[in-house]
């Protein structure tokens, strides 16, 4: 693979341009956020699903945090094969292969990413089989070898669509339709691959970043048949997609001005590029993205040149030329390290796509630059009569230009040997793909006749288990019943008990009139309860008969303490709506004796009935002291004293639950106030209906 003067390396054209899509772009907080969300995944399975989660942990934090990184795929090839689970072996040489493939060492990386490709296609996972051949992708576009490339593309698109993994097939797409704007170039190609994934990411709905991306790729299409006109009407386009201020939004359009720049430079309106070049500049100076710098600096260079300004095209020169010095130093396309996190090029966000350049990729890139950037120095240089700095700068391109034909050589015979170690991988993949068939067809010989004869047995098996199954739902539906009513039975006495209480305190008190019109109330409200307890469900209207009297009572007992407002939905039928009865009617006394009656003001309870879909939703609220101050008081003036109604309803929940498809709900809310005060509290039940 040799060194052209003319174009950057072909792996490092590659990912430029792949720099054009985009989802999500993590800033350190986002990153450790998202870090700490997958670590909690890995702490809470077990057994295979923890295999998964250490896989995805890995996956994210690897490019990032090397030695855990390493550390976590020994623990998964471990517990992976203590469980002889073949796709979490797969996960850890998928995850082995990438943290080579970052500490340049791309002979191991491709031998585990080769082992990982086998699982997968043993396992019929197409989905990571397209990822696997990505990475190798990576590695054989960074080596130059196109025969692999041209091989490997058709190959992701395969696995994708398999797996039926529209989001990533469009990405595959895509890739095709980069081959043909940049290698083997057919524009019509191009266009037609692209379009396909523009199609697609339109149906899925995605991100409108990623579709900026994806026009500007078309963009570049259009340039290379020459129409240049569309180009720039694609690349407006692409901008009309960028609404936000995101990191991702912000890199795009970056690269989308640089790219008029270029454009508008080819069309021949030296004003319009240099216009757009120099908003690329400013765009990136914000979020501190050298790589930009580089390229435009170059094209306004080139402007300057050509209207006879030769100092100022020295200084965008040499501005380019120190942009570079600096990222062939850090290994950065950014200068803020904060950045670390986030996509150097767009496509690193791609969910479950790598990022593709490691430290001596960026390095790589940055020496072809400066070995042009300083041949085209000495140039200037010499025609402006400055003879010691022409060959200053000609010292510099032979120095760049002997790293890069040295690394050049390298990756050559790096190349060849990949290539042959991939070959001999390919073959025996093959040669056990065949011996799994011959396997499978035996199988299938096999498992007919076990079919013909273990049918008979399987039909007399499932009567039996159809039997069982009836005789066990109706002893387990008998339970459930008998269990609600015991519940029941549990709260009417709770209740009663109360009232009673209150009858004696006005006796004691020779309140006579009021000890009458409670004990009218109350034997009312007592043939209420004794004629519900006999029913599971009740209708709403007469549930709403039962919470008002039972209220009424309450204010004879509590006078001038507490108001209340029961509200129905207009649209509800109360005669034909049936729910079980007593469950608001304990959150009503406790809202009373817990939390009201310790107020120095009068208090207001709130009931109401709303109707949801097929949920009817009622909520009692009051506004008194709370429950935390509530228990303190019992605490303090109470401690024997042990509140049931909130425990009873949850168990009585769970036991009519049972036999509920849609299920009843219950939340219980402390209510505070701008200062974090208690100001009430609110109970919140969701019944089907």
């Amino acid at each position: 693979m040799k060194l052209s003067s003319k174009i950057e390396l072909p792996s490092i054209t590659m990912l430029f341009i792949l720099c054009r899509l985009s989802a999500i772009a993590y800033s350190e907080m986002e990153y450790f956020r998202a870090r700490d969300s997958l670590l909690n995944n890995i702490e809470h399975s077990i057994d295979k699903e923890k295999a998964d989660a250490i896989f995805e942990f890995t996956r994210f934090i690897l490019p990032f945090e090397p030695v855990i990184a390493d550390s976590l795929i020994n623990e998964q090839f471990i517990l992976s094969r203590e469980l002889s689970y073949n796709s979490g072996i797969a996960g850890a040489f998928q995850n082995r292969g990438m943290l080579l493939y970052f500490e340049d060492d791309l002979t191991g990386s491709l031998e585990n990413l080769m082992s990982a490709l086998k699982l997968y296609k043993d396992d019929g996972n197409h989905t990571e089989v397209g990822r696997t051949y990505q990475r190798l992708l990576v590695i054989f576009h960074f080596t130059g070898n196109m025969d692999k490339v041209n091989d490997y593309y058709p190959r992701i698109i395969s696995a994708f669509e398999k797996g039926n993994n529209l989001l990533e097939l469009a990405v595959a797409y895509y890739w095709m339709g980069y081959h043909h704007n940049n290698y083997d170039i057919q524009p019509e190609k191009a266009k037609q691959y692209l379009l396909k994934s523009i199609d697609i990411c339109k149906k899925e709905d995605v991100s409108s970043i990623l579709l900026a991306g994806l026009y500007g790729s078309l963009a570049l299409a259009y340039r290379q048949a020459k129409e240049i006109d569309t180009a720039i009407v694609l690349l407006r386009l692409s901008n009309s997609y960028l609404d936000g201020n995101s990191d991702d939004e912000r890199l795009t359009r970056v690269i989308n001005y640089k790219e008029m720049g270029i454009y508008f430079l080819q069309a021949g309106q030296a004003d319009s590029a240099r216009f757009y070049f120099l908003r690329s500049i400013s765009k990136a100076h914000e979020i501190s993205y050298q790589f930009t710098l580089s390229s435009c600096g170059i094209g306004l260079s080139h402007i300057s040149k050509m209207e006879g300004n030769t100092d100022q095209a020295l200084y965008y020169l040499d501005m380019a030329y120190q942009t570079a010095l600096e990222i062939n130093r850090t290994g950065m396309f950014y200068s803020d390290s904060g950045k670390r996190f986030g996509s150097e090029w767009v496509s690193d966000a791609w969910p479950n796509i790598p990022k593709y350049f490691n430290k001596s990729g960026k390095k790589l890139w940055a020496k072809d630059f400066l070995r042009r950037a300083s041949f085209q120095l000495s140039d200037l240089y010499k025609s402006t009569g400055n003879l010691n700095k022409a060959l200053e700068y000609y010292a510099y391109y032979h120095v760049w230009s002997d790293s890069l034909n040295k690394i050049s050589n390298n990756l050559e015979l790096l190349g060849l040997q990949l290539d042959y170690e991939t070959a001999l991988k390919d073959r025996q993949i093959a040669v056990l793909s065949q011996s799994n068939e011959l396997k499978e067809l035996r199988m299938r010989q096999y498992t007919t006749i076990l079919i013909g004869s273990g049918a008979f047995i399987v039909l007399i098996t499932v009567v039996l288990l159809l039997l069982l199954r009836q005789r066990h739902f109706k002893a387990k539906q008998e339970k459930t019943v008998l269990e609600q009513r015991l519940l029941r039975s549990q709260m009417n006495p709770h209740f009663i008990f109360n009232s009673l209480a209150s009858v004696q305190n006005f006796i004691v008190k020779q309140d006579a009139t009021k000890a009458s019109i409670y004990l009218s109330r109350f034997s009312e409200l007592v043939r209420s309860l004794l004629k519900n307890s006999l029913d599971e469900q009740i209708t709403l209207e007469h549930e709403l008969s039962t919470i008002e009297n039972y209220l009424e009572l309450q204010k004879v007992r509590f006078p001038e303490k507490f108001d209340y407002h029961i509200h129905v939905e207009n649209d509800l039928d109360q005669e034909n709506i049936f729910i079980p009865p007593m469950l608001a009617q304990p959150f009503i006394e406790n809202a009373i004796e817990h939390g009201i009656k310790h107020k120095s003001t009068k208090g207001n309870i709130s009931i109401s009935y709303t109707r949801k879909d097929q949920m009817l939703n009622f909520m009692i609220e009051d506004d008194g002291i709370g429950r935390e101050k509530a228990g303190e008081l019992r605490q303090k003036f109470d401690k024997d004293h042990k509140s049931l109604a909130t425990s009873i309803t949850k168990e009585r929940i769970k036991v009519l639950n049972r036999k509920l498809r849609q299920k009843i709900t219950m939340e219980i809310i402390d209510l505070k106030d701008e200062q974090g005060e208690a100001r009430g509290t609110r109970v919140v039940f969701g019944v089907p209906i």
